[in-house]
């Protein structure tokens, strides 16, 4: 298993991929990958941006399938795993 949390939302789509490349790279054949986000509808985004000046790049369910598919894996994400207020992401694809 390789994961990243916390560290993709401060990543542009072309460096996910690349990040995602390389993951597959160092899988092995069933492997898995699960990837951190901050989805869209994130009620503290208002407070992250202009109060803690927190910048992350928020993406939903449809941006990890597109980065996914557009990566090695090329594929969606098996599963998308939400914690109970909709805010985090873990994206899973195994090898």
């Amino acid at each position: 298993v390789i994961y990243s949390l916390g560290f993709a939302d401060s990543l542009g789509d072309e460096m996910v991929v690349a990040l995602l490349d390389w993951a597959h790279g160092k899988l092995r054949a069933g492997g898995r990958v699960m990837l951190g986000a901050m989805h869209p509808n994130n009620a503290t985004r208002g407070l992250m941006e202009h109060v803690l000046e927190w910048h992350v790049v928020h993406r939903d369910e449809a941006d990890l399938a597109r980065l996914f598919k557009g990566s090695k894996f090329g594929k969606a994400p098996a599963r998308v795993l939400k914690e109970p207020q909709g805010i985090a992401l873990i994206a899973e694809c195994a090898k």
